[in-house]
């Protein structure tokens, strides 16, 4: 399958039409000029309102692939594509092209009356119910090239949608048409030569093939329309299709955006391909084609590997009738829970204008129920209700599907989860909904399975996402036997400067005979509250305490570490200039340190002279002692009951040996 999307371009084509000449009979044998017409209908949305009957006429093209370029740019994470796909009707099971697979035929389905509204840029929708459609034009896109000189023959046609039946299964399927309303067949021995272009940067030239069928249905009646090609094949035969994939650049394509309820449960384009695929065998028929391509089986639960010729780039021009009747046109029909969707309504066949709107759900709330537009916040599947009533008092209700892309999870063990100290258990989830590409997210582990095995007590929160980008959680408790600690601290007041020790205080309610270890947010763990930090940063910090197996953690607390300088003397962490020699360094003592007064600075390694002074964190000298002809070992009291609460720095110096000491007043 490795060649089946060769062909993709990214980008929507934006097409010219040239003036060309019209098709004027059923039957035409192309002579070397073009057989291609100019459209005579728009996409414009025109209402012509008709006194008599209250019907409104309006004229659109129905546009199932503008409607699927419009949500794939809006969700954004959808693609969009246009191939070309070969056809014949000669080929046979075995003629696969090598892994891309070859077409007998296609068929696209009109269902819905689904355009783009040239108001709002939107896709929009008339009412099937009541309303009498005309065919007025059709346009049809395909490449076609003859090498043989013999005749090609393109066979299309339009038939009444009711008529389409199936018979047969697997690769003997065959799709009946009943008696076509409008027949027509072109014959050529040349090639039929393209005349669009795409917008300029794949280099993708079509030809846009128009028919005037005119033809009016049944009311409440819609149609379909075959093309079928039969020539050598050694002639080619592109029909062109329009592909979005919304399974987040899976090897796949995703059901048309636009609504169709067809009680055959087909996308609106069919078609019967011959293929073959390599440890899966031969899956010739209609629209078979859905196989795992990545192993990983998802096609079996979410379609993400499915693969739809989504749409055919047909477009019919039609002329609606439409009676007093209602639709509903949604910015998405597909969303997450707690996600709002913009839905408006509009009334047909009277006038709205100064109408009434009323608004219903069967999930999820409305936040303007009696508004044109409301907001629905999607809470799971709905059925969105609304009734619009004109100043006569004609009512119109219309009703849309909104479709949940939410994903469930619910643990399934009892909560709390009891442990014995020193043991372990193991949580379990269930997961429902849009379970595709699931992936999950613990808030204590770094483990990413659908279980966890626990051996600690605490609030165990899972995360579920799937690859609609759609999230849900649980949570559960794990308690011990009879054993509660409250583990929590407090971080030390700043400056908390680097290279100097830094003592937490711990809160926890249990102390005697648990034993503590800190996790000091840089690799390093320790068994005591005081820490020196090497380097400057924010540092996470979490405290455990055990007992015999118990283990309780704390809530995470963050501390910041100033770097030293001894350039401002103003700056929290300020280190006049020095050498901190090591070992003089190490010989300095201060006790006690915190001190709420008297504080003694024992000093080992004295020669011959002490110089002690004392800097507030801005630098400034607060206490001083002096003195010459020491002993080596030396002692000095400070009263620093006068001083203010905080953080202070404390130098010694004797002769060139220098040390910084950290001493904190606390009152």
């Amino acid at each position: 399958m490795k060649k089946f999307f060769t062909l993709m371009m990214l980008l929507a084509v934006v097409f010219s039409m040239n003036a060309q000449q019209s098709i004027t009979k059923n039957l035409i044998s192309h002579n070397g000029q073009s057989v291609v017409a100019k459209k005579v209908t728009s996409n414009t949305f025109v209402k012509t309102p008709h006194s008599s009957n209250r019907n409104s006429s309006i004229p659109i093209a129905i546009d199932y692939p503008g409607v699927d370029f419009y949500y794939s740019t809006l969700l954004g994470t959808d693609y969009f594509y246009i191939d070309q796909f070969m056809e014949n009707s000669r080929f046979t099971n075995s003629d696969d092209d090598g892994d891309n697979g070859t077409l007998r035929y296609g068929i696209t389905v009109y269902d819905s009356l689904e355009y783009i509204d040239a108001g709002t840029t939107a896709p929009a929708f008339l009412p099937r119910a009541g309303t009498t459609l005309t065919l007025d034009s059709l346009d049809f896109f395909f490449v076609h090239t003859n090498v043989s000189n013999t005749n090609d023959t393109i066979h299309v046609i339009v038939f009444d949608r009711d008529s389409l039946k199936t018979t047969g299964t697997g690769s003997a399927i065959v799709m009946k048409t009943g008696t076509p309303r409008w027949d027509t067949l072109i014959i050529t021995n040349q090639t039929i030569p393209t005349n669009i272009g795409d917008d300029g940067s794949g280099g993708f030239l079509f030809t846009d093939l128009t028919f005037y069928p005119n033809i009016t249905f049944a009311t409440g009646k819609t149609f379909g329309v075959r093309f079928e090609f039969s020539g050598d094949t050694t002639d080619h035969f592109y029909p062109v299709a329009n592909l979005r994939d919304d399974c987040g650049g899976a090897c796949a394509a995703a059901p048309s955006g636009a609504d169709n309820p067809s009680p055959l449960a087909l996308p609106n384009s069919l078609y019967y391909i011959n293929i073959n695929i390599a440890g899966v065998g031969n899956i010739s028929g209609l629209n078979s084609v859905g196989y795992d391509c990545d192993g990983n089986n998802a096609y079996t639960v979410g379609g993400c590997e499915d693969f739809y010729l989504q749409n055919w780039k047909v477009y019919p021009y039609v002329t609606a009738d439409v009676p007093v009747s209602a639709s509903i046109v949604a910015d998405s029909v597909k969303a997450c829970p707690g996600t709002t969707l913009n839905l408006t309504a509009y009334g047909f066949g009277a006038d709205f204008s100064s109408g009434t709107y009323s608004w219903s759900t069967t999930s999820g709330s409305l936040t303007a129920p009696t508004d044109q537009t409301t907001g629905l916040v999607v809470a799971g599947n709905a059925v969105v209700t609304v009734t619009v009533t004109d100043g006569g008092s004609n009512s119109a209700t219309a009703t849309i599907s909104i479709t949940s892309n939410g994903i469930t999870v619910t643990i399934t063990d009892a909560d709390p989860i009891t442990l014995a100290c020193g043991g372990n258990a193991t949580i379990h989830t269930q997961v429902g909904g849009i379970t595709t590409g699931k992936t999950y997210a613990w808030s204590n582990s770094s483990l990413t399975t659908a279980s966890l095995s626990v051996a600690t007590s605490g609030h165990y929160v899972v995360t579920v996402t799937n690859n609609k980008g759609c999230s849900a959680s649980a949570g559960i408790n794990v308690n011990y036997n009879g054993v509660s600690n409250n583990v929590n601290f407090s971080t030390p007041t700043p400056p908390n400067c680097q290279g100097s020790s830094i003592t937490f205080t711990n809160l926890s309610t249990g102390q005697t005979g648990w034993n503590q270890t800190w996790a000091w947010g840089d690799a390093q763990i320790g068994f005591t509250n005081s820490y020196t930090y090497t380097s400057p940063g924010v540092y996470t910090v979490t405290l455990t305490m055990d007992s015999a197996g118990c283990t309780f953690i704390s809530p995470s607390h963050t501390v910041t570490v100033t770097a030293t300088q001894s350039v401002n003397s103003g700056a929290p962490c300020y280190v006049p200039s020095g050498l901190d020699e090591v070992n003089f360094s190490n010989g300095v003592s201060i006790v006690p340190n915190p001190t709420h007064g008297n504080v003694a600075i024992t000093v080992n390694g004295v020669d011959k002279n002490i110089s002690i002074k004392v800097y507030n964190v801005i630098g400034s000298e607060v206490k001083s002692f002096v003195a010459s002809d020491v002993t080596s070992v030396f002692t000095k009291t400070f009263d620093l009951s006068d001083l203010a609460n905080g953080t202070y720095l404390v130098k010694v110096q004797s002769a060139e040996n220098i040390a910084i000491k950290r001493l904190t007043v606390t009152k």
